[in-house]
């Protein structure tokens, strides 16, 4: 057998001076601060032509992370427009991957304002929701409402859309909405027909006041969803809803004794989706408010959720206020984590904080980051990546006003079992005038030459005289930023390739044999050779019985990283012994083979002698 190795390309990431953070106490590690600088890609100067900032590229607001659409171009909504306030008028910028080609189009009076997260369906188009509407965005770029109907193309009310909005690889898309006291989950299926999949207000999901007129004093499944995500591989909605009233009517507060229910964790799979509501739910676990934090709304921009491998993410914060959104309130927050399966009762607690940011609104770690708040997404090197709105500072002394532009940070070992392996890196703080401030989550986008972008959008900042000034909370005229950064991918390498089973460099006729390797920064390896189809990253495999062929056994190997990129080919030979047929004994000890061959004749001859002389005697 022969192996063939290859050495492993380093990450490119620079570490910055001042030496590693402080562990967090309840929490995972916290590694060394890594700088990884975002790019600003557009700066923005205003929105309408009544503001004297009205500049090359109007727009303001940006409160919603971006997407990348089919046609290669990101998408953000702006809704602002000078001299402050919200336009009636929908409006979305749009500008190519380098940031060129800037465009914002007014779009339609049937869609205000889009403050709501949007995301990319797997057929390509863009969807999102703006307060009572729905739209989609295509790959021409236009955006167009879609109408609700049902199967029977009825037109249904869904009320009013709440943050969570999600997509599946089948090309559904999946919507939060509230219908007075009804909060529900539509999915949008691939014939534009609005499905009830999930009512949270049936008599088995709420409970009741024994009133005169009876009203829902809990909500047990949650009441509204702020967040949702779809896991193609166990083919499940994951969503997470928040407590707007601050009365502790989210949740089953009997799971969490002496504290509020601040939200829930649920769970509907698609094998018992329904379209009329009755799909079952499955709560996972009620958020504990001074525990575990809400999963609320701040300043217009809502929790994140995501699926790593067999962990459900997100983030929460927590608010001083009982229903307050204001960033006054907003005094810290967390990047949590729970098991696919594990449930939360009162002798079992399922959330486990990855990373606390501060703690009774003091900064654990000084420009840690604060305020998680915005999507949150997986990047290709296996990672989650998020921001934060603020980067670890106090309010300032009038206590309207954040301090601190924002941070993006990385959560890194996501998939590990234990917690403590699991680490939270500080990558960037934001600077209002270079980078911008107040970011918003991120979106995911393409892949290439070692790299994986990221984009993002930041609320104010952007030129080079603003600054955040603690007095008055003025931050000067730039109106935000759209940026983008560079995660850098491991290239794909083999480190080990083998057959266990043996060390010979043949075996035996008729043996299996077992195939090992290992690789490191592959996305999915491939088989060639004598054996062929796609392989894990890492694995074994046992193959046979093997039978001799001259020409032996050669097995292949080739990993691909995620941003496609192909290592070189590691390979095995293995030769099988020819089989040996054993020697046969005879009477006199010895002839083997031959000697029998010998016999045979003998035999036939004697008899072949005896027909012959039958004949004569006849004759």
């Amino acid at each position: 057998m022969t192996q063939s190795s290859f050495p492993r390309r380093a990450l490119r990431v620079a570490l910055l001076t001042g030496g590693a953070f402080a562990a967090l106490q309840g929490g995972a590690v916290l590694a060394q601060k890594v700088e990884i600088k975002p790019q600003v890609l557009t700066r923005l100067t205003g929105q309408s032509a009544t503001d004297e900032l009205l500049g090359e590229y109007p727009g303001r607001f940006l409160r919603t992370a971006p997407v990348v659409g089919a046609d290669g171009r990101i998408y953000a909504p702006t809704p602002g427009t000078a001299p402050g306030g919200y336009s009636s008028v929908g409006r979305i910028l749009s500008v190519a991957l380098d940031g060129t080609g800037y465009k914002n189009v007014e779009y339609s009076t049937a869609i205000p304002y889009v403050l709501s997260p949007m995301v990319r369906s797997a057929a390509g188009s863009i969807y999102g929701s703006a307060n009572t509407s729905a739209f989609s965005i295509g790959a021409d770029g236009v955006p167009t409402v879609v109408t609700p109907r049902d199967t029977a193309g009825a037109t249904v009310t869904p009320g009013t859309f709440q943050s969570g909005i999600a997509g599946d690889a089948q090309g559904n898309v999946y919507y939060a909405t509230r219908v007075s006291t009804s909060p529900r989950v539509y999915r949008l299926n691939t014939a534009k027909q609005f499905e009830l999949l999930a009512d949270f207000s049936r008599d088995a999901y709420v409970v009741k006041t024994t009133t005169v007129i009876p009203r829902i004093s809990t909500y047990l499944m949650g009441e509204n969803t702020v967040a949702l995500a779809y896991s193609d591989n166990e083919a499940a909605l994951y969503g997470v809803t928040g407590d707007s009233s601050g009365r502790g009517v989210s949740g089953v507060a009997a799971t969490i004794p002496g504290d509020i229910a601040a939200g829930t964790l649920y769970r509907i799979k698609a094998s018992g989706f329904k379209a009329d509501g009755s799909s079952p739910i499955e709560l996972l676990h009620t958020f504990a408010k001074t525990r575990d934090g809400a999963p609320l709304q701040v300043a217009y921009r809502f929790p994140g959720l995501t699926v790593v491998g067999d962990w459900i993410y997100g983030t929460t914060t927590r608010n001083d206020s009982a229903n307050s959104t204001s960033l006054s309130d907003a005094l810290d927050g967390r990047v949590w984590r729970v098991h696919k399966d594990c449930v939360s009762t009162a002798d079992n607690n399922c959330m486990q904080v990855v990373h606390r940011f501060d703690n009774a609104g003091v900064p654990v770690v000084a420009g840690g980051g604060s305020v998680p708040i915005g999507n949150i997404v997986v990047a290709a090197d296996g990672n989650v990546y998020g921001t934060t709105l603020l980067n670890g500072a106090r309010m300032n002394k009038a206590g309207n006003r954040p301090l601190g532009g924002g941070t993006l940070y990385r959560i890194e070992n996501a998939q590990a079992a234990n917690l403590a392996d699991v680490k939270y890196v500080a990558l960037h703080n934001f600077d209002i005038a270079a980078d911008g401030a107040f970011p918003s989550g991120l979106a995911l986008g393409g892949k290439a030459n070692g790299v994986q972008k990221l984009y993002g959008v930041a609320e104010a900042g952007g030129m080079v005289t603003d600054a955040l000034t603690p007095d008055d909370g003025a931050y000067g005229s730039g109106n935000g930023t759209l940026f983008s950064v560079d995660v850098a991918l491991p290239a794909a390498t083999i480190d080990a390739f083998a057959v266990s089973s043996s060390a010979a460099s043949s075996i035996p006729d008729g043996s299996k044999i077992t195939l090992t390797w290992k690789s490191t920064g592959a996305a999915q390896c491939t088989a060639s050779g004598s054996w062929s189809g796609a392989k894990q990253a890492s694995g074994s495999e046992e193959i046979g019985p093997l039978s001799y062929r001259e020409a032996g056994y050669d097995y292949g190997l080739v990993c691909t990283s995620a941003d496609g990129a192909v290592s070189p080919v590691s390979t095995v030979k293995v030769t099988v012994a020819q089989a040996v047929v054993p020697p046969t004994e005879s009477g006199g000890g010895g002839g083997g083979a031959f000697s029998l061959l010998g016999g045979l004749l003998l035999m036939l001859g004697a008899a072949g002698r005896g027909l012959l002389a039958t004949r004569k005697s006849r004759a």
